[in-house]
């Protein structure tokens, strides 16, 4: 008798999957009888699926959402199997899913309040493909302008098509910083659209080589503004006049009065000369009335220079002007105008294509040199007598900065300021000694947009003399600092004339410091101001500390009652300049008064050094609805250093509210490597995360990302697919239909094709399972999930698997 052969490993393992699990010994016989597609068929009647989820019918398809429909095809990953589902409509439906999933991030999330049957209805062309990626990107707002999330598919087209036409004529960079980083900007952006100004906003920005520096959208409001109330387009203006680069900043009425000045060399009139910044980081010079007035005042000729891009090249310019337009080749009147510090000016510079500035400033206190050269040009080009003058348009270059350190000696402190102010006077008191003979004006404190002539006593009409008149600071432009102790309207301004009095009339600082004291507290400024002035009452001799606010921190709170200024960077003083105990000084009295913005901020450079209020950054944080809500407050270098103790990895599997969004911001803005860690941690091997409550990623991203997109950049989960889950979760799916989940099958929308000679397909996502068929290479595959090392793939009407490493995805058009 012949003895039977032994099966090898492999035949032995095939065979024991047989016997053990339905149809059971028949299927063998059945292999052997008619091959594999029988077995396959045989196998396709069983329909297992996922235990408790059902197919959901054409209506309720139709009612889904992309977010929905997502979660649905992620519960069941087997949903396009059903039998009753029209293999049209299937088409579609996969066709519509797989665009969505695709990408990273993916437009899941940005989608994911549009209908499904609508994104259908647009038939996914590669226009609305490329239309709804780039409405996507704009709501994330990572690296180009920012949209509004919408449930409208219309409105995304609409909104995606116009983005992109603005990618194409501006750098991504410039649109993100000027429209994409703070809620104005992004309103901007939307503004744009609505008032159907796009392509011509883009050609305008190309074609005059415009800046779009403030980070509010101001310049594109100043923009709209000219269309709207003046009736004209910047782009009319380009070349003419040819001086100015920023045409949108300015009032459509003045720039006509300087093309014609251009034109104008009879020197007939004296000549007045504006040498305008071309950065402005806030919109604070645009569209000023005030100084059109000085323009089209008749006494003078204004020629104004705008976009230098160097010192060098604005002197040039200058130099040019006066020998072209002034009366013996001479300036009468000069105005600088820029941002400003006590020491310098802005007055040139570029704008880069990631949207930050290269300035060129003329500043005694960073490059004295070349700023001394171009004020003694200036200085040349301007006539001598009691006409001849000079102001300086700016913040504080009249205001006096002493060195930081001060002996600690009252005495020796006020030596100290006095020397200071011979050794490092400001850039107005600097001017002045370079320019006798001419009158030289600049400003105590920083201002906004005044009036720029002397009015006539008799009439009250400007009479074409510069002299700077700000109504809601009148002694900013004084000389007298006693004067701006009491009555100042601006902190920083304030308490550097302080420091200035203290020294050379102590008597007298007092005089004024408690005058002002004993006045009622009407704004921000004001309590800001009395803070200041109520630490040097209790402490007299202490004017190295008020020294050290007014170098450190007095500007950034200056100006706290603005949103778009309370970040941590602002007030970084607290933590790099001052002690702990001279931080609070200043920070406990205006706490209770700040807004949540600002003590968000301020909390960021607080617990640097001081661990028990991390738990109140916390809580800030939390009171922002979402990532986006909270961002213009954060800073990602300031977050870096206690990342590690605010999302300590012990606490992932069971985080907070608060601690997912900080993790949420920190993956998404900086890729953080504590956040990184933690959200890791958090998913525990299971590629999904454990959200607190009723949350959501989307949820506290605002809608930009799903968990997907963030699980894949963290390489939870490979690229390219659905929602949840990974080979390490728990059973989800039920293979051999005991009703019993056996598998996980993380879900994903893939159209792959083998790679592999031959690729054996098995009824389990296992080496040892029954081997059902097998594939050629170049055959397509619809991939619909993701189990450790295999996909599930839609194979003779049920689910089966191939290994991975021979199956390539297909990029998704």
């Amino acid at each position: 008798m012949r003895a039977r052969r032994r099966p090898t490993a492999q035949r032995r393992a095939s065979s024991s999957v047989a016997r053990g699990r339905s149809p059971g010994r028949g299927l063998l016989r059945l292999q052997r009888a008619a091959g594999n597609r029988a077995v396959a068929g045989l196998l396709a009647q069983r329909d297992p699926g996922v235990p408790g989820v059902a197919f959901k019918s054409t209506a309720e398809l139709d009612a889904l959402t992309i977010s929905q429909f997502d979660a649905y095809a992620t519960s069941r990953p087997d949903w396009s199997l059903d039998p009753s589902l029209p293999a049209a409509r299937k088409r579609s439906l996969v066709n519509t899913l797989r665009f969505v999933r695709a990408g990273e991030p993916s437009p899941l999330g940005p989608t994911g309040d549009m209908p499904v049957k609508d994104v259908e209805a647009t038939g996914l062309t590669a226009p609305v493909r490329q239309q709804l990626r780039t409405y996507a990107r704009g709501v994330r707002s990572e690296d180009t302008a920012g949209l509004e999330k919408t449930a409208a598919v219309a409105d995304g087209l609409s909104t995606g098509e116009a983005l992109g036409k603005l990618e194409r004529k501006i750098p991504k960079g410039i649109l993100h910083h000027s429209m994409g980083k703070k809620e104005d900007g992004r309103k901007e952006m939307a503004n744009l659209i609505t008032e159907g100004e796009v392509e011509q906003f883009g050609n305008y920005v190309r074609r005059a080589g415009a800046y779009l520096e403030a980070e509010d959208g101001f310049d594109t409001y100043s923009y709209l503004e000219m269309v709207k109330v003046d009736g004209r387009h910047p782009a009319d203006f380009i070349g003419r006049p040819r001086l100015i680069r920023n045409y949108h900043r300015f009032l459509a009425p003045m720039l006509d009065t300087l093309a014609t000045n251009e034109g104008d060399r009879t020197k007939a009139k004296p000549l007045l000369v504006i040498l305008h910044t071309s950065n402005d980081h806030n919109g604070a010079f645009h569209r000023d009335t005030e100084l059109m007035n000085l323009v089209q005042h008749p006494r003078n000729l204004t020629i104004m220079i705008e976009g230098a891009t160097s010192l060098e090249a604005a002197g040039n310019k200058v130099t040019r002007v006066a020998r072209r337009h002034g009366q013996r080749g001479k300036i009468q009147q000069l105005m600088i105008a820029g941002h400003g510090s006590p020491t310098g000016i802005e007055v040139a510079g570029t704008q880069e294509a990631s949207g930050e500035s290269t300035l060129d400033d003329a500043d005694l206190a960073t490059n004295k040199r070349r700023t001394e050269r171009f004020l003694r040009r200036l200085v040349s080009r301007v006539e001598t007598g009691p006409d001849a003058r000079i102001v300086l348009n700016a913040c504080l270059t009249a205001a006096d900065e002493v060195a930081a350190t001060l002996p600690a000696d009252p005495t020796l402190a006020a030596a100290a300021i006095r020397q200071s102010l011979v050794d490092s006077p400001s850039l107005a008191t600097r001017l002045g000694q370079l320019a006798p003979g001419r009158t030289v004006e600049g400003n105590i404190s920083s201002v906004p947009a005044g009036e720029y002539m002397e009015r006539d006593p008799v009439t009250g009409a400007g009479t074409g003399l510069l002299h700077q008149i700000v109504p809601s600071d009148p002694y900013a432009t004084s000389t007298n600092r006693a004067d701006y102790i009491e009555h100042g309207r601006e902190a920083e301004g304030a308490i550097r004339a302080l420091v200035v009095v203290w020294a050379t009339d102590r008597a007298e600082a007092f005089r004024r410091l408690n005058a002002r004291r004993s006045q009622r507290i009407r704004d921000w400024n004001d309590r800001v101001i009395h803070t200041f002035y109520d630490i040097l009452h209790a402490d007299p001799d202490n004017i190295s500390l008020i020294n050290k606010i007014a170098n450190a921190v007095a500007r950034g709170l200056s100006e706290f009652d603005v949103a778009n200024e309370q970040t941590p960077g602002a007030v970084s003083g607290f933590n790099n300049d001052l002690s702990k105990a001279e931080a609070m000084k200043v920070v406990t009295p205006l706490y209770p008064h700040m807004a949540a913005g600002a003590k968000t901020a301020v909390e960021q450079t607080l617990m640097i050094r001081d661990a028990a209020r991390r738990p109140l950054f916390m809580n800030l944080l939390d009171g922002f609805a979402t990532t986006v809500a909270a961002a213009p407050h954060l800073e990602e270098a300031w977050l870096a250093a206690p990342m590690t103790a605010l999302l300590p990895v012990a606490d992932a599997p069971t985080a907070s509210r608060k601690q997912m969004k900080l993790a949420l911001y920190a993956v998404t803005e900086a890729n953080n490597a504590d956040a990184s860690a933690f959200l890791v941690a958090n998913a525990a091997g299971r590629a999904a995360f454990t959200m607190p409550g009723s949350t959501t990623v989307e949820g506290l991203t605002g809608g930009g990302y799903t968990q997907t997109d963030v699980l894949t950049s963290l390489g939870l989960i490979g690229s390219g697919g659905g929602g949840g889950g990974g080979g390490a979760a728990a059973p989800n799916y039920d293979l051999d239909g005991d009703g019993t989940a056996d598998v996980h099958i993380r879900s994903i929308t893939r159209e792959s094709r083998v790679t592999a000679r031959r690729l054996n397909v098995r009824e389990r996502p296992d080496i040892t399972s029954a081997r059902v068929d097998g594939v050629s290479r170049g055959r397509r595959l619809e991939v619909i999930g993701v189990s450790g090392d295999w996909f599930a793939i839609e194979f003779g009407g049920n689910v089966r698997f191939v290994h991975s490493s021979w199956v390539r995805h297909r990029p998704v058009p």
